[in-house]
């Protein structure tokens, strides 16, 4: 088990996460993870390669659609 605190970030709040825990588990600085709500906190993992895809795709769609969406807005 690992014990860790909760920081300031800016506006934010940061979770200061062991190195060790990093190496375990092949996380890097600057990787991009997934938080999921539990019954007790939360988990931490890795985006889903579809999910990665999804966003994505929703990327491409804004970028393209992006003044289409601004006017149908109004």
């Amino acid at each position: 088990m690992y014990k860790s605190r909760l920081t300031k970030q800016g506006n934010s709040t940061g979770l200061i996460v062991p190195a060790e825990l990093l190496q375990e588990k092949g996380l890097h600085r600057g990787d991009e993870v997934v938080l999921s709500p539990t019954e007790d906190g939360f988990a931490v993992k890795r985006p889903a390669a579809d999910m990665e895809e999804g966003l994505e795709a929703l990327d491409r769609f804004v970028g393209q659609y992006d003044r289409a969406m601004k006017e149908l807005a109004k």
